[in-house]
């Protein structure tokens, strides 16, 4: 588990370098790779950028939503133009060994007992490629000004739906273990509310939970 304090340093002192880096260089749109964690459990989904403010419940989504805050004050300040991506659940190749897509393929794999988190948690999955599409179309599709934007496939799925679908590509039967409730710091859902990536970028997700699974566990096996 990541420290707080690395968490300052790879979100925080990142962005603000960036930022500044940014101002010197007359960079006309700076994109923050922000996180659906900012919303937390906000009481109403699917999240919406202009919805009701959630809480963010972890560390790292305070610490997200304080870039989104940092990238504010560099657009009243300097007149940047600035775009907060929340991006929900991204997986994919070469993704980190911690996120519950590659942390469940690899469990699955290996044979390695798989806890049963209740209740179960719906995740908003959506695949690197959209991902990248999305933040490819924003430099010459939006315009002057500061903007928070959802990037997410808009289609919830519970842990145990990715598990079963995990289960099917792999080819072998999860070993699953006792109950465990859900962290405090975990939201009940993420659910993104897509409409305004649709009409400021004309993109949507395209990539299904099952081939996005499929793909993955492609690469996975054949990476060693």
């Amino acid at each position: 588990m990541i420290a707080p304090h690395d968490y300052v340093e790879e979100i925080i002192n990142t962005t603000l370098m960036a930022l500044q880096h940014s101002v010197r260089t007359r960079v006309r749109v700076f994109v923050n790779a922000s996180s659906s964690s900012v919303y937390g459990n906000s009481g109403k989904i699917p999240s919406k950028e202009s919805g009701r403010k959630g809480l963010p419940l972890s560390i790292y989504g305070a610490l997200k939503k304080s870039s989104e805050l940092l990238c504010h004050s560099y657009h009243a300040s300097h007149g940047m133009t600035i775009v907060n991506a929340r991006l929900f659940s991204v997986y994919g190749p070469r993704g980190r060994p911690d996120q519950i897509v590659y942390k469940m393929t690899q469990m699955v794999e290996e044979g390695k007992t798989i806890a049963n988190v209740q209740p179960d948690p719906l995740r908003d999955f959506t695949y690197i490629t959209d991902i990248v599409s999305g933040l490819e179309r924003i430099p010459s599709m939006i315009p002057d000004g500061y903007h928070v934007l959802n990037l997410g496939s808009g289609l919830p799925y519970t842990m145990t739906h990715l598990r079963k679908i995990v289960e099917r590509v792999v080819g072998k039967k999860a070993v699953i273990g006792q109950i465990k409730p859900l962290a405090p710091f975990e939201a009940k859902c993420t659910y993104a509310d897509t409409n305004l990536a649709k009409q400021s970028l004309d993109w949507e997700a395209k990539i299904s939970l099952e081939q996005g699974v499929e793909c993955f566990v492609s690469w996975y096996r054949a990476r060693t």
